[in-house]
């Protein structure tokens, strides 16, 4: 067929890129799932609504395009210095459980309990891990770490707060195609009822 390629190094290419592209999502899936779980008791609280988390709003896609188009690309790369950071404290400072993982062919990253992934990322920050170890920019490079965690968590928090979620469909084409195809659900949840020229607040006069 006009188009296909059976040549090995193509093929040996495209399962890169594939495996590339799969080890990045399951890296951001869990870091997202872990900043903004989901909330089933405060869906029963406060109503179904509140129990949706990032991962209902695609939060880790908007991170890794994010990462990708504003800087270098270093979507990949901070995938794997998440990575290696989790195997480092699943070996020194994890439960027997979390030991094993270090032995077992899957992210170890996404493997952890969310609790232990959030940590992993204020270890990295404390410079409490070996990074001399870590994939380049970040080997030996406390500085960029720091940059680059600060913007997990501020990249995450816009993805999910921001009209990302209600462009549907057309989340990923370029910005100029995007169109707002229902209410963002993370408006929902806060109570925000969309742009407007301008809202009317309570404004207090403390001068004297």
């Amino acid at each position: 067929m006009y188009g296909t390629s059976h040549n090995p190094e193509d093929k040996l290419i495209n399962d890169q890129k594939n495996y590339t592209l799969q080890y990045t999502d399951e890296i951001f899936r869990a870091f997202v799932d872990a900043v903004i779980p989901r909330t089933p008791g405060l869906a029963q609280e406060y109503g179904i609504v509140q129990y949706y988390g990032a991962l209902n709003l695609n939060t880790d896609e908007y991170l890794i395009l994010t990462l990708n188009n504003y800087y270098t690309p270093i979507a990949y790369p901070t995938a794997e210095m998440l990575e290696s950071a989790a195997e480092q404290f699943a070996y020194t400072e994890g439960t027997e459980r979390d030991k094993a993982l270090e032995f077992i062919d899957f992210n170890v990253f996404a493997s952890l309990a969310p609790m232990n992934r959030l940590l992993v990322i204020n270890l990295l920050e404390q410079s409490m891990l070996d990074i001399s170890n870590l994939p380049v920019p970040f080997q030996n490079n406390q500085g960029y770490i720091l940059y680059i965690t600060s913007a997990l968590n501020q990249f995450t928090m816009m993805g999910y707060y921001s009209e990302w979620s209600g462009y549907g469909s057309t989340r990923l084409e370029t910005p100029n195609m995007r169109k707002l195809e229902y209410f963002p659900l993370s408006w929902e949840q806060v109570g925000y009822p969309g742009p407007s020229l301008g809202y009317r607040a309570l404004r207090v006069n403390n001068s004297r």
